[in-house]
């Protein structure tokens, strides 16, 4: 009796020692890994073109060329937040006519700083004086139009963005801290009109 239980020992701790396996160092190629990180959002530089979705679902040619910073004028409209930008850029139509959607579609440009998104909701000294583009306004194929959109925002730079209606995509683009490209002059000869200090 006391043999049997013994070899029975013996042969539950010979199992055991062979059911163990020793560490590889090596991770198990039969259970890959599930986690994967987000790809950051793209960001464009100031003068790229990229393809974005008018207000009527057709394509556009989309490319920022320009900003220019300006503080305001007393007699014509400071910036509540501390400074304009004003962001020229052109727009052509690949096949069909369409313009870009109005902020109050959800859609179109707004303005990143830091953690904060401003629409172009902004009242600058040029308003009115520049060439802006509105719902009525379409761009025709074949045909490149030069516009200004003007943000109110609390310092220079920040992220410029296009979000493509229906699908809610962002496109974005680096604004420079500094006067950079060209697209604006419009608004300049606006302040030179009105003899407000550049």
């Amino acid at each position: 009796m006391r043999r049997t239980a013994l070899a029975l020992l013996a042969a539950a701790a010979l199992t055991a020692g062979c059911s163990q396996q020793p560490p590889t160092g090596e991770a198990d190629i039969s259970m890959p890994s599930t986690s994967t990180k987000p790809s950051a959002p793209q960001v464009h530089r100031l003068g790229e073109t990229v393809e974005v979705t008018g207000r009527s679902g057709n394509p556009l040619k989309l490319t920022p060329t320009g900003v220019f910073y300006h503080k305001g004028d007393k007699r014509y409209g400071l910036a509540e937040q501390g400074v304009f930008a004003a962001v020229g850029y052109t727009l052509e139509a690949v096949s069909q006519p369409d313009t870009i959607p109005a902020p109050v579609d959800g859609a179109g440009f707004e303005l990143r700083w830091d953690d904060i998104t401003l629409t172009s909701a902004a009242s600058p000294p040029w308003a009115g004086r520049v060439n802006e583009a509105s719902v009525d306004q379409e761009v025709q194929p074949g045909e490149t139009d030069k516009y200004i959109e003007t943000f109110d925002i609390p310092a220079p730079g920040g992220i410029l963005i296009y979000v493509n209606p229906g699908t809610k995509k962002q496109i974005r683009w680096q604004l420079p801290k500094q006067n950079s490209g060209k697209g604006y002059g419009g608004a300049v000869r606006a302040l030179q009109v009105l003899k407000v200090p550049i």
